[in-house]
């Protein structure tokens, strides 16, 4: 009797996990749907260019940056102890970054050389930002 009682309950646990997964939502709407992006983490700013010239120290030119790409589509910009939420998607040769319904204002990063380059056209000139992926 008592081995009947264990099956029964190891029935009953493995059914609940078999229903339990199926009521599991899609990797989209969990808040994962870009799960598999190599943008996913945490990217600092690690380089500039002036007017095509390299900036020895980017930190003096644009401020400390970095920006945090979640896999639910959600980034999290930090520069100059300044926090912006934002958006981001994939996109053929990067990815665009834009503020909740700012979407036709989105900048957009070209993935280069293991890096995110964000060009600007700023008061001091055009100028790129070079930005590399923390290790995990």
């Amino acid at each position: 009797m008592k081995k009947t009682l264990i099956l029964i309950c190891c029935v009953i646990i493995a059914s609940m996990g078999i229903v339990l997964t199926g009521c599991g939502s899609s990797g989209e709407s969990s808040g994962d749907k870009f799960a598999d992006s190599p943008y996913e983490g945490i990217w600092e700013l690690k380089g500039a260019e002036l007017d095509g010239k390299k900036v020895d120290d980017a930190d003096a030119l644009l401020g400390s940056m970095s920006i945090m790409f979640d896999t639910d589509g959600t980034a999290i910009f930090m520069g100059n102890g300044v926090r912006i939420d934002d958006l981001w998607e994939p996109t053929e040769d990067g990815l665009k970054l834009w503020k909740e319904g700012e979407e036709a204002d989105a900048v957009n990063f070209v993935y280069k050389d293991g890096k995110l380059v964000l060009e600007l056209e700023l008061d001091v000139g055009h100028t790129a930002a070079y930005f590399e992926k923390e290790e995990d």
